[in-house]
């Protein structure tokens, strides 16, 4: 688009423009590409964002990292400073260079026959039952709790009486000429009551104030105190039948348990387990619990496969109460200890509770629970 001129009879004929053309070669405020920026020259600048910049010759301190075409430091003249503003360049890298801007000096290690010899420790062994036998010694802490455990099964209407013993008499089946071994015997209730049959009985308990109660309640029965893990005192292979009534659950080790069992034992002789249902029954891990609206009495289990140890008190409630020890372990742990022992497990059986409530407001949910939650586990295993 052409410029046209004004008419030469204006006030300002004197002024005319001449029409734009455009040039090839770079003005004085733009430049071509590829092409330095011209340097201002009626122009001065002030420093900004810290920046000096000077009309006759802009220059920046490089990037911190960045290469710098020279060694040195740079002047920059800056108009509003007296003296000239240094900004320091990356130095290159030399032995012993401490300055922030070069590279760090390499570590110095001391010689290869100087250093010290590294340290190698053997691995240890895997921490086994037989090695930890050597080392401690089976104890129970039911001994502080002797006098009270007797006085609470001679009161009546107990587990033991009411569901325990009358089930054990049916499976145990003893009978003159037996001869069974009660292992973790306790007091002797069960010991006593088989002994009553016709059957030749033996105590063991760990216990010696469990020992001592049984001995003084039954003298003509034989009664030892002795680890159920080691039995020392009796032969291989010269019993019928042994049994462990609601003691397993409190005894570390029942492997050692099931091994001692099955070398007392005849040939075709019989080993009779009773515990508190591992599935139901999991110290610190299950309660009951009642839903209000459903109106159901329920078991509520939060662990079962885990093992784990638990310390329960004898007197809840009270400041100085005795405890005692109580393992959880699922029901495969004793099926795969007492296969691996030797044993052939070929009678289960799940026993309920015989207690039922007779009046009030959950007394019918109660007692549908009951029925339904067993609270005792037996095994049968024959060698």
């Amino acid at each position: 688009m052409a410029y046209t001129p004004r008419n030469k009879s204006s006030s300002n004929s004197s002024f005319k423009k001449k029409p734009y053309a455009r040039s090839s070669k770079p003005t004085s405020y733009g430049a071509s590409r590829g092409s330095r920026p011209a340097t201002p020259t009626s122009r001065s600048y002030a420093p900004k964002n810290g920046r000096a910049t000077s009309p006759t010759a802009p220059s920046y301190p490089p990037r911190r990292g960045a290469s710098a075409p020279f060694r040195g430091k740079t002047t920059v003249s800056d108009p509003n400073r007296t003296a000239p503003v240094a900004f320091p360049q990356k130095a290159p890298y030399r032995p012993g260079n401490a300055s922030p801007y070069g590279t760090p000096p390499r570590k110095s290690f001391p010689p290869a026959s100087t250093r010290p010899a590294p340290k190698f420790e053997a691995p240890k062994a895997p921490r086994t039952i037989s090695a930890r036998d050597k080392t401690k010694s089976p104890t129970t802490s039911w001994g502080e709790v002797a006098d009270w455990y007797d006085a609470h099964l001679s009161k009546g209407d107990t587990y033991h009486e009411k569901v325990i013993l009358p089930n054990l008499l049916r499976l145990v089946e003893p009978k003159r000429g037996d001869t069974i071994v009660d292992l973790a015997c306790g007091t002797g209730y069960f010991t006593q009551a088989l002994a009553k049959e016709g059957a030749t009985l033996t105590g063991i308990d760990i216990g010696e104030e469990l020992i001592a109660i049984a001995r003084k309640a039954s003298p003509a029965i034989s009664y030892h105190v002795s680890s159920a893990e080691k039995i020392a005192l009796i032969d291989d292979n010269t019993k019928d039948k042994v049994l462990i009534v609601l003691a397993v659950q409190n005894i570390e080790r029942p492997q050692n348990v099931f091994a001692e069992a099955l070398r007392i034992l005849k040939t075709g002789g019989s080993f009779h387990v009773v515990m508190n249902h591992p599935a139901f029954r999991i110290p610190k891990q299950s309660s009951w619990e009642y839903d209000d609206k459903k109106k159901v009495q329920f078991r509520r289990v939060e662990q079962y496969m885990s093992e784990s140890t638990g310390m329960i008190e004898m007197h809840p409630g009270m400041k100085e109460t005795p405890t005692t020890i109580s393992f959880h372990r699922p029901l495969q742990f004793y099926f795969k200890a007492l296969v691996k022992a030797g044993f052939v497990v070929d009678r289960l059986e799940e026993w309920i509770s015989h207690k039922s409530s007779d009046s009030g407001p959950r007394a019918k949910a109660e007692n549908s629970a009951r029925k339904e939650i067993p609270l005792f586990l037996y095994l049968r295993a024959k060698k």
